[in-house]
């Protein structure tokens, strides 16, 4: 999260112009490919997929600013194209596979076998939220429950492992119930809403970054997932001019 992130603060806030300018171009390109090559040495799919799914984005507002097509619209297209995408590997589920090749030959890391992991996890979670799905177990019991529900699926590696949720949305749901997971909900719908108020690029590239790895992290119940969202959630919502501040 922080390594995508700031490639993109780098991008959109770190000005070349005026004084030194070959110098400061220098700095930049050799930070930003710091940070890219960063994210692959961290051998995480999550990492990669927001940074994929970033430079996409970049890619797709040179376009649509080429055709001169509205701002607002061009969000819902990119929202559509990734939807379509996902749909897609959903219809093909055999590019899973030529997917799989990929990362295992980019990190050495077979992404199936991890993803099977993952699996047995929400299931499990699953299993127990539905238990008490409006308000959850609560902070102090939801690992005892969920522990428990891995006993209940044969899933001893999660109970030996003490594996959380590895989703923060089921994470949400297994501790407040649907009612913490509609105050998460309000919270990234905020964010959609700053970003329709100025189109700050990097609105979109925070979103991107949360999601991806809320989808395989519980980044909440880490002290580096809470500082960065917290940070920038109030940055972002506090309105500051970021380009005024060099």
């Amino acid at each position: 999260m922080y390594l995508v992130f700031s490639f993109v603060l780098l991008i959109e806030y770190f000005n070349v112009k005026g004084k030194y300018y070959i110098l400061k171009t220098v700095v930049k390109t050799t930070l930003l490919l710091i940070f890219v090559l960063s994210v692959f040495f961290l051998k995480s799919r999550s990492a990669i997929l927001s940074l994929c799914v970033t430079i996409f984005f970049y890619l797709f507002s040179f376009v649509l600013r080429f055709f001169k097509l509205r701002k607002n619209r061009s969000l819902i297209i990119y929202a559509s194209v990734i939807a379509i995408l996902f749909i897609i590997f959903f219809i093909r589920f055999d590019l899973i596979f030529t997917i799989n090749d990929v990362f295992e030959k980019l990190i050495n890391r077979n992404s199936l076998e991890s993803l099977g992991v993952r699996f047995e996890i929400w299931k499990s979670t699953l299993y127990a939220v539905l238990e008490s799905p409006y308000f959850g177990h609560g902070i102090g019991d939801k690992q005892i429950e969920l522990e428990r529900s891995y006993y209940i699926n044969g899933f001893d590696e999660g109970i030996d492992e003490g594996y959380n949720a590895h989703n923060q949305f089921l994470e949400s749901l297994l501790t407040g119930g649907l009612l913490l997971f509609s105050i998460l909900f309000l919270l990234i719908r905020k964010l959609f809403i700053q970003y329709k108020k100025t189109y700050n690029k990097s609105i979109v590239v925070f979103i991107i970054c949360l999601i991806s790895a809320m989808s395989f992290e519980s980044i909440l119940v880490r002290q580096h997932g809470i500082v960065f969202f917290c940070f920038f959630f109030c940055l972002i919502n506090k309105g500051l001019s970021w380009k005024n501040i060099n």
